[in-house]
């Protein structure tokens, strides 16, 4: 009942304040409204978002007070942290206020779920904003049992070791060596983003890698890792990312749709420098054999060519003999002939005539 009154308080601040606007601008607001206390939650942003365009909200502050618990109904959770954030800012009503930090707990509650285990993280950030709701005099009793009964459960599976995670805070950012890597904490820690990790601001923005720097403080989450024995770091993959500091508009780069998509082309180089990097080990092995192929040739054809220089050279030596050896015979032919003709000479020369 109480929260319908500060939604009707809400309403009746939109007419008294905005500037005149069309009808059918008004028409999207009550159809927002109407289609919001029916819980079609996804279809009353849509309404609103028109209203929007069409000026019937006074500012920005007003129309995020208005959609935040839509995206918490509907469980886009990053755009139900930025709208009950902008809310928060900007509010100064203190039920609104109260009703603000309790929606973004609940988000950051509902966050903390993941696969491996409660994130401890986010419902650090959740207890904190509990805390806040409850200063303005707002019950937390039932979220605040919910979150205990959580960490309980983490706990008890961490000392049997089903859950090898943890939270870690202020490490400082050493190096990023690429959208998904970060070494902190003077290189006690390599933290892995995945698609899945969350990264937000102090402001509960959503942000990106892109958008940090060395000399960062980061408060972080992690479900599992190992101790590397070569670098002695430990590699944790991370569930969620807290800066502790905010983004300036000027900062910020592009949306999160951008950095997803830089992402993936981030994703598809590596892809093709690890496939060009395989294809380059097949191409120097194939390398390898040829030349081993071609250094058992060589050494083939090495034989062959000094056998047949050999060859050559027992035919080169034999025709030398040959060609030695003819000389002498006609030699001594002709000696013998001579030899003959000076026995014949003498008994030539004693004939008388």
């Amino acid at each position: 009942m109480k929260k319908t009154i500060i939604y009707i308080l809400i309403a009746a601040l939109f007419y008294t304040f905005s500037i005149p606007v069309q009808s059918s601008a008004l028409d999207d607001l009550s159809e927002g409204n109407r289609l919001k206390s029916e819980g079609d939650c996804a279809a009353a942003i849509g309404h609103y978002d028109a209203a929007r365009r069409m000026g019937t909200f006074k500012d920005d502050t007003a129309y995020y007070m208005v959609v935040a618990d839509c995206y918490l109904n509907i469980k886009n959770y990053n755009k139900a942290v930025e709208s009950y954030t902008a809310a928060i800012r900007a509010a100064s009503n203190k039920s609104i206020l109260g009703e603000m930090y309790l929606g973004r707990g609940k988000v950051y509650f509902h966050m903390s779920s993941t696969q491996s285990g409660p994130d401890m993280l986010m419902i650090r950030l959740a207890r904190n904003d509990l805390r806040e709701a409850q200063r303005l005099g707002l019950d937390v009793r039932d979220i605040e049992r919910d979150i205990s009964n959580e960490a309980d459960k983490f706990r008890a599976e961490a000392g049997t070791g089903k859950n090898s995670g943890g939270t870690v805070s202020s490490a400082l950012v050493n190096v990023i060596k690429n959208p998904m890597t970060l070494v902190v904490a003077d290189g006690k820690y390599v933290l892995y983003i995945s698609r899945d990790t969350k990264l937000i601001d102090m402001d509960g923005k959503t942000i990106t890698t892109y958008e940090l720097k060395p000399g960062d403080t980061l408060d972080f989450s992690y479900s599992s890792g190992y101790r590397d024995k070569a670098d002695e770091m430990l590699h944790v993959s991370v569930n969620t990312v807290l800066l502790n500091r905010k983004i300036s508009p000027d900062e910020k780069v592009g949306d999160p749709a951008d950095a997803k998509a830089a992402e993936k082309r981030y994703n598809a180089i590596i892809d093709k420098l690890d496939k060009i990097e395989k294809t380059m080990a097949a191409m120097r092995s194939s390398v390898a054999v040829n030349k081993q192929y071609q250094d058992n040739n060589t050494s083939a054809a090495s034989i062959t060519k000094d056998n047949n220089n050999s060859g050559e050279k027992t035919l080169k030596s034999v025709g030398r003999n040959k060609k030695r050896k003819s000389p002498d015979k006609t030699k001594n032919l002709k000696d013998t002939a001579d030899k003959n003709t000076k026995q014949i000479t003498p008994a030539k020369n004693g004939l008388k005539l």
